[in-house]
Formats: C-alpha cells, sequence, structure tokens
C-alpha cells in the first residue's frame, strides 16, 4: 500500500492528524496550481480551505483512489470555477442594491 493510500485510510478512520499531515505535503503544489487558474492567492487558499473540510466532513463517503492527488487537483479546480460562478452572481445581484438612477434626486 502506498503512503497516500494509507494516509487516505488513516482519514478515513478519523485521523486528523493525517489530513493536516496531508494538507502540508501537498499545499504548495495545490496553491501553485490554483494560481495558474486564478491569480489571486486569497480566493485559491480560500478554495483550498473548503476542498479539506468537504472531505474531513465527507470522508467516509469519498472514494479517491487510485490517486489522492489527481482527486485533489481536479477539486481544487472545480472549487475555484464553482467560487467564480458565485462570485459572479453576487456582482451581479449587487447591482440590484443601488437605487434606480430615476428615483436619484438631482441636486
Amino acid at each position: 500500500m502506498s503512503k497516500a493510500n494509507k494516509t487516505w485510510d488513516n482519514i478515513v478512520s478519523n485521523d486528523s492528524g493525517a489530513l493536516e499531515e496531508l494538507y502540508y505535503d501537498i499545499f504548495d503544489r495545490l496553491l501553485n496550481y490554483g494560481m495558474r487558474i486564478i491569480i489571486d492567492r486569497d480566493k485559491v487558499e480560500d478554495a483550498l480551505q473548503e476542498i479539506f473540510l468537504m472531505i474531513w466532513s465527507k470522508r467516509e463517503h469519498i472514494k479517491i483512489y487510485p490517486s489522492i492527488s489527481n482527486y485533489l487537483f481536479n477539486f481544487l479546480r472545480s472549487e475555484i470555477i464553482h467560487q467564480l460562478d458565485r462570485h459572479k452572481h453576487e456582482s451581479i445581484s449587487s447591482f440590484e442594491l443601488f437605487p434606480h438612477p430615476t428615483s436619484i434626486s438631482d441636486e
């Protein structure tokens, strides 16, 4: 059994230390990959936090063999795209917060 597969088995067995180890082992590679998708370190770090929280909360139901790293890279790409879509919709709806131009009185 590979180290990565053993790490995953430990995560599934509720070993939060194994998740932390995985996070620190692959963080720089995931961050660099995410920065190629979107040049915003904060958004990439937010996406990384989200995917590791999701992994922990759904660890018993996730099947990620044969490659944990491939799974994480794909998951990160999907999460960044999801965040961008969500942000786009928030930006569009934020225009509704401004009053309609005809309701602004001339001074």
